[in-house]
């Protein structure tokens, strides 16, 4: 099957900067919004739909965890002290199928 990229999306790299740990709930919703709407403006399904039925009914887990990991995190390494990172939406592209169904995320962290 066909698969091709979209992204990045500028909406996303206009997004302020995010701390989950001062975040409010409608915090993290409003940005779970802007990348639900940036992958739908750019002709993605969103919801894990295809022809109009569910397929995965997780797809908003997917969502959820890049929001929350677009906050500072600590990673631990084999060797050393923990990084501190986070996804940089702005850099956030999907691969999508041939119904426009996101089957792979890729973006950077820094």
């Amino acid at each position: 099957m066909h698969k091709r990229l979209h992204g990045p999306f500028s909406e996303l790299a206009a997004l302020p900067d995010f701390d989950l740990e001062t975040a409010s709930d409608d915090d993290i919703l409003d940005r779970m919004a802007a990348v639900s709407d940036a992958l739908e403006s750019d002709g993605c399904k969103p919801n894990g739909t295809c022809h109009g039925a569910p397929r995965d009914a997780d797809f908003g887990d997917d969502i959820s965890e890049l929001v929350m990991r677009s906050s500072p995190h600590q990673i631990f390494r084999e060797s050393g002290p923990p990084l501190s990172v986070r996804v940089k939406l702005e850099t956030l592209q999907a691969e999508v199928d041939g119904e426009g169904e996101v089957v792979a995320w890729i973006y950077e962290e820094s």
